[in-house]
């Protein structure tokens, strides 16, 4: 059976695991199709057209957290027609919370309800001639990283979006993304439809391969934006544009 994946969520409700899987088969199935989660599993629901929708409930879910905090659990979610199964990727439960502290004014991350230290570096390239996406070439920067006690890294807005094993092994070692979208101090046309309509595309790909990856912490509009306009003397209601704020 053909298919596509649509949509792979997951939240976390007091102790329970949800996922939320939406489908695109191809044709009518000639058999149901059941997500399966280690012991759990639920049949796929037509919604309309050639989607299907499923949720798995898992009680007492194992959660992700940064490795200096706990254990990075995976799951693995798979799709079964008749005899066949597919993997549709794996999956992490946890919760993220911005901390404002007492003045309203911070910014630091609470990980399924417990204050987290961010402390890493920016990530540049694994190869900055090849640009590869193979588990075989992050592996040696991300273990470096691991074992310096690193618990976060940023991709910042003057980089490239990584490969998908990139975010794959950070689920698999602990480490948190702080990822920017690639923008950053230019005056880019924000109000021509054009130009929004391709950054618009840009964000919604990259969200739909990265989308159920748990180590994906944080998503930025930019780079050092403000922080540049302010250092050029630039009055506050001239940092802004929709293209960094949505």
């Amino acid at each position: 059976q053909r298919f596509e994946v649509v949509a792979l969520a997951t939240r976390v409700e007091g102790t329970r695991g949800i996922v939320d899987v939406v489908v695109s088969v191809e044709g009518q199935p000639d058999k149901p199709g059941v997500v399966v989660l280690g012991a759990v599993s639920a049949a796929l629901i037509p919604e309309g057209g050639e989607r299907w929708r499923a949720r798995l409930e898992v009680e007492d879910v194992g959660l992700w957290w940064p490795h200096t905090h706990g254990t990075p659990m995976l799951h693995t979610v798979e799709l079964a027609w008749g005899d066949e199964r597919f993997q549709l990727g794996r999956v992490g439960f946890r919760t993220i919370e911005i901390d404002r502290g007492p003045d309203g004014l911070g910014f630091a991350l609470r990980v399924n309800d417990t204050p987290v230290f961010c402390r890493g570096a920016c990530w540049t390239t694994a190869d900055i001639v090849n640009l590869p996406d193979t588990t075989v070439a992050y592996e040696p920067w991300l273990q470096q990283a691991h074992r310096a006690g690193m618990n976060m890294l940023r991709i910042p807005g003057v980089g490239v979006y990584e490969g998908t094993a990139f975010y794959q092994r950070c689920a698999e070692l602990g480490i948190m993304v702080w990822q920017d979208f690639m923008l950053a101090n230019f005056d880019y046309p924000a109000e021509d439809d054009a130009f929004a309509a391709l950054i618009d595309a840009e964000a919604t790909q990259f969200l739909a391969r990265t989308q159920a990856c748990p180590a994906l912490t944080v998503l930025c509009g930019g780079s050092e934006v403000y922080q540049q306009a302010a250092m050029l003397g630039l009055p506050p209601e001239n940092w802004t544009s929709p293209l960094y704020e949505r």
